[in-house]
């Protein structure tokens, strides 16, 4: 798990660095249309704008966006409401958090997984923008990259909190899978709901209120194992002391 934790921690280093070039490159290709526009005025030889200036910097920004919300998220900078955290007692507290965090988790790897698809459709379609015929997979492919960051910072912060909080390992790999499996039936972008509908043809909204009953189960298994975490760890402690 150190190991794991580690290498999580230095990719959320290097998203800093890309992020920061990111930035760092859309600002001076926007200083540098800004420059243009104002020379085409006096200088007639100088274009009236740099042709890619607004594609890229869409581009830039998007992956600005996506490796520094991983990095955000490593150095604890994103903004947090803690109204509930606040009235509720404190094993309820660690298990909202761990629950935020695997949610977190689940929703991102679902992104990842749609935007690779999305990705590698373009690279084998073969297509590219309308106005700098750039080939639309590589800016795609960095987004997805940033993408999978923030995914893993998620991941490596609720194994964080559950290894601060003294959490047996076991008993949180089951409430991970509850909790992921709670996310992929919870509307609007549980991934098992777009499946069902897929197969089915029938409503979103239908598919949702039908799999209700199986989220409340789930919930109440959640409940169970943060009020009597023995439900979990007994049989394990029981065959291997």
């Amino acid at each position: 798990m150190r190991i794991l934790l580690d290498g999580i921690d230095r990719l959320g280093r290097l998203d800093g660095w890309i992020g920061g070039g990111c930035l760092l490159t859309l600002t001076l290709l926007m200083l540098c249309e800004v420059a243009t526009r104002f020379l085409s005025n006096f200088l007639s030889f100088f274009p009236p704008t740099i042709s890619i200036a607004w594609e890229y910097s869409s581009y830039l920004m998007a992956a600005s966006f996506t490796f520094g919300a991983a990095m955000t998220l490593r150095v604890g900078g994103h903004i947090r409401v803690v109204l509930l955290l606040k009235n509720v007692p404190p094993p309820f507290q660690r298990a909202i958090e761990i629950l935020s965090a695997a949610a977190g988790f689940a929703f991102m790897a679902f992104l990842t997984s749609s935007m690779a698809k999305f990705a590698w459709s373009a690279f084998v379609r073969g297509q590219v923008s309308t106005s700098s015929d750039t080939p639309l997979w590589f800016p795609q492919a960095v987004v997805t990259f940033g993408m999978l960051l923030l995914t893993l910072q998620f991941l490596a912060r609720a194994i964080q909190i559950v290894k601060g909080a003294g959490f047996d390992e076991i008993w949180f790999g089951i409430f991970l899978v509850l909790a992921v499996e709670m996310a992929q039936i919870t509307p609007p972008v549980g991934f098992n709901l777009f499946v069902i509908q897929g197969l089915t043809d029938d409503g979103l909204g239908y598919i949702a209120r039908v799999t209700m009953p199986y989220l409340i189960i789930m919930v109440g298994f959640v409940l169970l194992l943060t009020l009597w975490p023995g439900i979990v760890t007994i049989l394990p402690r029981v065959l291997y002391g």
